[in-house]
């Protein structure tokens, strides 16, 4: 084989491979058996038609289109080696150039390669910030609030009232082609006075004050620039409310028998103790998600990573396959989704699964090559710590009570997908690690005693 190789800016490789005339001839002799043995000749037995009443009845065409076929299937691993390349997802015969003598043109993606650059010196304090008392009481107010008793009163609502309420509200000056409508009869519940709620903007309820059942209201309100639909960010809008009932709220007081009605809690403090846990688990998840976004997207762009397109191909059919999953629980395709966002596949494709994707791809090889360059393995020693997080994993498997109940092939997988989520939770320790400065100061040597400094 004579190969020519031509590497790509797409990060491809294009190899124009010639084979000499003899190693042709044979695969077309194979070509020809296997096409004797698979057709009825007539005074042959199958298979063992000579080859020129193969040639006679099917055509040098045909013999040459499985000669091709069968050569490949036998040489392209060999083709690889000798050209020495890594292929990151499979090749493709782009061309046949000729066929005498037979060169071929196959399209070899490329093994992804990382350069990480200085990524040692980069510096991202880690500052979680601490749970307040407020936002303990906070919660235990609601949870006060959540464990009273409604009943009826035939009066205007006060603070503290549970008013049920049937909504309808509009834009007043919608964007061109926008739907005015915004919420058409939905009955709420709103405790008025409630500084946690947010719905549908913040202290909306206090508007009811001095309603009372069947008394009607319209508010004007404007939607706060954060409000979670950017669409109506910034809009006027008029809700008309019809009142329901309104019902007195009675609460329990705050007491340890109140605790123990909240859970295994045997005290006030022991609730307190454990929303403070459970606040700064939340929290401490919700920070190290963006530390290590922001740090990775540090190091990331630092970094030269290259890639070839069929990669973010297949991420980008991966997540339109999940987002189409996703739509299936709600009786919706894609298509009707596209129409519902006012946008197609390719432009839905290229503002928001394309930019999302590149991001995914990069971080994920950017957090392999840190794997690689802080030497981050795991050990049979670790496998302790990959077994609970295999368990831990077995509790989202419905009716999986244990290991033995389950196939080799998912057991496999849980292991695999375990040991992976280990293996990723070192590497971000190790460059939150670099990124504090706590892995510089232990690597640095321990200062000399005066002893030592004397001999």
């Amino acid at each position: 084989m004579n190969i020519q190789t031509e590497l790509r800016d797409d990060h491809q490789a294009r190899l124009t491979v010639e084979f000499d005339q003899e190693t042709f001839e044979g695969f077309k002799r194979k070509a020809a058996r296997k096409i004797a043995g698979e057709a009825k000749i007539p005074g042959f037995r199958p298979g063992k038609a000579p080859y020129d009443v193969i040639r006679r009845m099917y055509g040098d065409g045909a013999i040459d289109q499985e000669a091709v076929e069968l050569l490949i299937d036998a040489l392209y691993p060999k083709i690889l080696e000798e050209a020495k390349i890594e292929p990151g997802a499979p090749g493709a015969l782009e061309d046949i150039a000729s066929m005498d003598p037979l060169k071929l043109v196959f399209l070899i993606p490329l093994e992804p390669t990382v350069n990480l650059g200085e990524y040692r010196a980069i510096r991202l304090p880690y500052e979680p910030e601490t749970i307040s008392d407020e936002a303990v009481e906070k919660v235990m107010t609601r949870l006060h609030h959540n464990s009273g008793t409604a009943e009826p009163v035939e009066r205007a609502a006060e603070s503290g009232d549970l008013v049920a309420i049937v909504v309808d509200a509009h834009l007043t000056k919608p964007d061109e082609g926008q739907d005015e409508k915004i919420i058409t009869g939905e009955h709420a519940e709103l405790l008025v006075g409630d500084t946690e709620e947010q719905w549908p903007v913040p202290g909306f309820s206090n508007n009811l004050i001095g309603l009372a059942a069947n008394d009607e209201k319209t508010i004007t309100i404007i939607f706060p620039e954060d409000e979670e639909n950017e669409a109506l960010r910034g809009k006027d809008a008029e809700f008309h409310v019809k009142v329901e009932s309104v019902k007195k709220m009675t609460l329990p007081e705050i007491n340890d028998e109140w605790a123990q009605s909240m859970g295994e809690f045997q005290t006030v403090q022991d609730l307190r103790d454990d929303i403070r846990h459970r606040l700064e688990d939340m929290r401490s998840n919700e920070y190290n998600n963006e530390y290590f976004d922001k740090l990775l997207g540090m190091i990331a762009e630092g970094a030269e990573i290259k890639y070839p397109p069929q990669i973010l191909d297949d991420e980008i059919e991966h997540m339109l396959g999940h987002l189409e999953h996703d739509l299936e629980h709600q009786h919706m395709d894609l298509d009707t989704y596209f129409k519902l966002m006012n946008t197609d596949r390719e432009t839905f494709v290229t503002n928001e699964v394309r930019p999302t994707a590149i991001e995914r791809i990069e971080r994920n090889l950017v957090i392999q090559e840190l794997g690689r360059a802080e030497s981050i393995t795991i050990q049979d020693g670790d496998m302790n710590e990959v077994t609970q997080e295999a368990i831990g994993e077995l509790q989202h498997v419905p009716g999986i009570e244990s290991m033995r109940k389950i196939s080799n092939d998912l057991r496999q997988q849980i292991t695999m997908n375990a040991m992976s989520r280990v293996l990723q939770r070192r590497i971000l320790q190790r460059i939150k690690a670099i990124a504090t400065g706590e892995l510089e100061k232990a690597e640095e040597p321990a200062a000399e005693t005066p002893e030592e400094e004397t001999k």
